[in-house]
């Protein structure tokens, strides 16, 4: 009993070790949002220590974009898709690669 309980206590402890990412497709390839691409080659945006404060960080993020979508050049407007597809992702998703993720800092 004392086994069971230890291994729920060692499984809440990781839990609660976990964070959250803000991702984005990679923007662009030949001018091109990429947003089918695997979330190994996603973009950190931002990370975050619960899964409710990346939630919120999105809904702006998704719908800043969305907002922009009518007025930007093609470069930006790859960008701007991309961010549209934006993705809260835990970090210890098997998907990612922690070697690969940097995160970016974008100015508001």
């Amino acid at each position: 009993m004392m086994s069971a309980m230890n291994t729920k206590l060692r499984h809440a402890a990781a839990l609660a070790l976990v964070g959250w990412y803000l991702m984005v497709p990679p923007p662009i390839v030949d001018g091109v949002a990429v947003i089918n691409a695997p979330v190994s080659k996603w973009i950190v945006n931002t990370p975050f220590d619960s899964a409710s404060e990346c939630d919120k960080a999105q809904g702006i993020l998704v719908a800043r974009a969305k907002r922009d979508l009518e007025k930007v050049q093609r470069t930006d407007l790859a960008i701007a898709i991309s961010f549209t597809q934006a993705q809260c992702i835990a970090t210890d998703d098997p998907r990612l690669k922690p070697s690969q993720i940097e995160p970016l800092h974008f100015s508001n």
